[in-house]
C-alpha cells in the first residue's frame, strides 16, 4: 500500500520504521510526508505546494482571494443633531440627574438638578416645564 505525501508533491510516501502515536505513525504504514514536505512552519516546498493546493480548492469553489475584494464602504458621518434633538438629549440627561437625587440623595439635591434641567435653553416652541414633566413621566 502506498500513500502520496499530504503535501501536495505528488511523491509516494515511504512506510514507517516505528509507531509514534504523537505523529499517527504506525510500522509499517505509509507516512503522511515525505521527509522535509510536513513542516509549512519552515517554508520551503511544503508551503509552496499548499498554498497552490489551497489556490486550486479555492477556485474549485469560485472563491474570490482577499486581495481582490472590493474595499468595505466607509461609514458616513452621522448627522449633527437639531436643537430640539440636542435639548432633548440633554433634557434626558437632567432627568436622569433628578432620578437620582429623589433616590439617593435628598431635598436640596432635588432642587439643584430641577433647576439645572429648567436651566436648558429650549428650541422655539418648546415649554421647558411641560417638556421636563413629560420626560420624567416617560420614566416611571
Amino acid at each position: 500500500m502506498r500513500r502520496l505525501c499530504a503535501c501536495g508533491c505528488g511523491k509516494p510516501t515511504p512506510h514507517a520504521g516505528k509507531t509514534n502515536k504523537a505523529r499517527g505513525l504506525i510500522k509499517g504504514e505509509p507516512t503522511f510526508y515525505l521527509r522535509g514536505h510536513g513542516g509549512a512552519r519552515r517554508g520551503g516546498q511544503a508551503t509552496a505546494a499548499l498554498a497552490a493546493v489551497r489556490r486550486r480548492a479555492a477556485e474549485d469553489v469560485g472563491a474570490v482571494p482577499v486581495s481582490r475584494l472590493p474595499a468595505p464602504p466607509v461609514a458616513a458621518a452621522p448627522e449633527p443633531l437639531t436643537p430640539a434633538e440636542l435639548y432633548g438629549e440633554r433634557l434626558a440627561h437632567a432627568s436622569e440627574l433628578i432620578v437620582g437625587a429623589v433616590h439617593d440623595e435628598g431635598p436640596v439635591a432635588v432642587r439643584e438638578a430641577m433647576a439645572g434641567a429648567l436651566a436648558l435653553a429650549p428650541p422655539p416652541g418648546v415649554d421647558p416645564v411641560t417638556a421636563l414633566i413629560t420626560v420624567l413621566a416617560a420614566q416611571v
